[in-house]
């Protein structure tokens, strides 16, 4: 049930924040032009951290993208760096250390403040793994607001062609939602908390998501 209740809010904000992102020919998301980042600072300072080799691999440098339609894409700098993602969570694109406002269809004010996002990678195992933390995800829907915090854990095998990263992803959710009050008798109506969701990787299962790198021609 607990899952339930996730994805359908998941959902909800997909359709009020994610409804008017255009997509490009083959199907990716373009970057829409409500979403303005305002930066906190300058961006993502932690490279890659590699393990058996001194530098990231070039034919990881670029766009990783999930080839369903949860949204996910991740883009490597040169040095490991990941200079944007777009999470599933309202298929926003955030920028590591940087706040992003976004607008639903009606007007709906949303906030994701992304903290560090890191990436290791093991040149023996071909084994590469990213956190995003996400310190603020707040989105006024139906009258209603969600707030709260999410962490992901992404990890998963690159393939010996360098083109596919088949990995796991799980999801620490904290989010707690207020919803008008139905007794309120003022004017305005007050909102009351109306419950907490929460996932814990350590209890629910991994999502299982394979990226395919994106070619450098790829609009």
């Amino acid at each position: 049930m607990k899952r339930l209740i996730v994805l359908l809010v998941c959902g909800l904000i997909v359709m009020c924040f994610a409804g008017c992102k255009s997509q490009s020919r083959n199907g990716g998301v373009v970057t829409p032009p409500y979403i303005t980042p305002t930066p906190q600072k300058d961006g993502n300072e932690a490279a890659a951290a590699v393990e058996g080799g001194d530098a990231f691999p070039a034919f990881l440098v670029g766009t990783w993208r999930a080839e369903d339609e949860s949204g996910w894409e991740i883009t490597f700098e040169p040095n490991g760096t990941i200079s944007s993602a777009v999470i599933a969570f309202g298929k926003v694109r955030i920028r590591p250390n940087q706040k992003t406002e976004v607008h639903g269809r009606k007007g709906e004010p949303g906030i994701f403040e992304a903290g560090d996002c890191e990436a290791y990678y093991d040149q023996l195992s071909r084994e590469m793994s990213v956190v995003i933390d996400m310190k603020r995800i707040y989105a006024e829907i139906g009258g209603g607001i969600i707030d709260g915090t999410a962490k992901y854990y992404i990890a998963g095998s690159i393939s010996e062609e360098g083109e596919v990263w088949d990995t796991d992803v799980s999801t620490l959710l904290n989010l707690t939602t207020k919803l008008p009050d139905a007794n309120s008798t003022k004017e305005k109506p007050t909102l009351k908390e109306a419950g907490v969701l929460k996932t814990n990787p350590e209890e629910e299962e991994p999502t299982h998501i394979i990226f395919m790198k994106v070619k450098a021609d790829t609009p």
